[in-house]
């Protein structure tokens, strides 16, 4: 009788639960504004490589509601990582940061604003605009200002 050969096992194989990927996981999550920020960190850290830009943004302004003194770390490597990404003049740049900024202060609405029409040009993607008070507690205002600051630049465009 011949022996099989020994499976090879793979150190980066990732666990799945009857609930999905750690990014299915995550996504529901952030919906349902429901998770602490260390459910989120760990789910972050779960994943098997880093998120792209508008999960990013979803995860930092889930920890500008829930962990605000993190958040503008948060916000700094977003903005940072959002303008290398897209190549965004210095100009543009320094809109973000500003925008992202002003989110938990009381010009939050217009920082929604600024960082909607700047991801609209410079993706040519709405990405942020997905953005809603469903995403996140709806008694955020920030989400609040998201969604209202979507509705209004679809009713532009």
């Amino acid at each position: 009788m011949e022996q099989c050969p020994q499976l090879a096992t793979h150190a980066n194989m990732r666990s799945m639960t009857s609930d999905g990927h750690a990014i299915t996981r995550l996504q529901r999550l952030l919906a349902s504004g429901r998770g602490t920020s260390e459910q989120i960190r760990l789910l972050v850290s779960e994943l098997p490589r880093r998120p792209d830009l508008e999960l990013a943004l979803a995860i930092c302004l889930a920890l500008l509601d829930r962990e605000p003194a993190v958040y503008p770390l948060a916000a700094a490597r977003w903005g940072s990582r959002f303008a290398l990404e897209r190549n965004l003049p210095l100009v543009d740049a320094q809109l973000a940061l500003a925008a992202l900024a002003v989110l938990p202060e009381d010009g939050g609405r217009a920082g929604a604003e600024a960082l909607i029409d700047l991801a609209d040009r410079s993706l040519g993607t709405s990405f942020v605009s997905d953005l809603s008070c469903g995403r996140s507690r709806a008694s955020s205002p920030v989400d609040c200002a998201l969604s209202d600051a979507s509705r209004g630049i679809s009713a532009r465009g």
